[in-house]
Parts: structure tokens; sequence; C-alpha cells
């Protein structure tokens, strides 16, 4: 998600074209709810208090949804700014390969063939995602867990919503 860029026009409303530092306070916010639920969300709770903040915990799926939000409203702007300029599309496809491509291909290299060279600390559970790794490189593993009806991809099932945002992008 790239930081929305909105600036007063001179009838004081908004405008595109300057940073909105309430954004990133909502992506922060984002982050953090979902830092939770991972962490603290299945942990198991021994008293009244760990059972209250599990119970919190686990509102942080929404910050899933809040990322998602916060990308159709930021992408939806940088399209329709662009929108009539030469190049426009290409431009935009281009910024997205460039920035999402080099380290996303980059950490399936290193999980799928690197870390093999160092079998002692490739982790046994990560063979289950190697063997379907090609919904992973064809951005299809949301998809695939779809289909399996659970998380079926250990290590790497998080990256179902790289895969929806690259459909987004697409759409």
């Amino acid at each position: 998600m790239h930081g929305a860029r909105l600036a007063r026009g001179s009838s004081g409303g908004l405008t595109r074209g300057s940073h909105i530092p309430a954004l990133d306070g909502l992506r922060g916010l984002a982050v953090v709810l979902v830092l939770l639920v991972h962490f603290v969300g299945n942990t198991q709770p021994w008293t009244a208090f760990d059972r209250l903040l599990v119970k919190a915990s686990n509102y942080g799926l929404y910050g899933v949804d809040l990322f998602f939000v916060l990308s159709g409203y930021l992408i939806t702007g940088i399209l329709h700014d662009s929108k009539g300029s030469s190049h426009a599309l290409r431009n935009f496809y281009m910024r997205r390969v460039l920035r999402i491509f080099p380290l996303y291909c980059g950490v399936l290299l290193l999980l799928f063939h690197a870390l093999r060279l160092a079998p002692s600390i490739y982790p046994p559970a990560l063979e289950e995602s190697a063997r379907h790794q090609g919904w992973l490189w064809s951005y299809t593993a949301n998809v695939f867990i779809a289909l399996r009806g659970a998380w079926a991809l250990p290590y790497v099932s998080h990256f179902w919503s790289l895969a929806i945002e690259e459909h987004f992008y697409l759409l």
C-alpha cells in the first residue's frame, strides 16, 4: 500500500497530492491488530484476564479487512489520478511488479530452494508447501486454500492476501 496524497484545494476540499498521516496511523493499527491475532489469538488462556485478552485479540482479523480497504482506496486513487495520461495502466502495473515481485519471488526462492541446502534447518512442514508451490508462484494460493478449505500451506498460507491483492490489481 502507498501513502495517500491529498491537498486542500482552493475551495477547501481535499484533492489528490499530499500525504495523509492518518492513513499511516490506520495502517499501523491494522498491523497491530493482525499481530495480536497471530501472537495472542491461539494462546491457551489460564485466567479470566487471559480469556478476555485472547477473545479481544481475535478481533485482529479485522486488521486484514482494514488493509484491504486502505489498499483499495489508495490504489483506486492512484488509478483515478492517472486516468487519461499516456501509458497509465502500463506504468501502474510496472510499479506493482517492481514493488512486489522481487521480494515475493526472493522469499519463495529462499524457502523452496536455498533452505534445502541446509537440511538441518529445513522445517519438515515446509515440504508440504513446496509440493504445492505452483499455487504460490502463480499468485493463486488463495484458490488453493479455498479448495482445501484449510490453511493448507504451512509457513506460507498468509500469502493468500497477496494473491487477493494481485487479483484486485488485475481487475
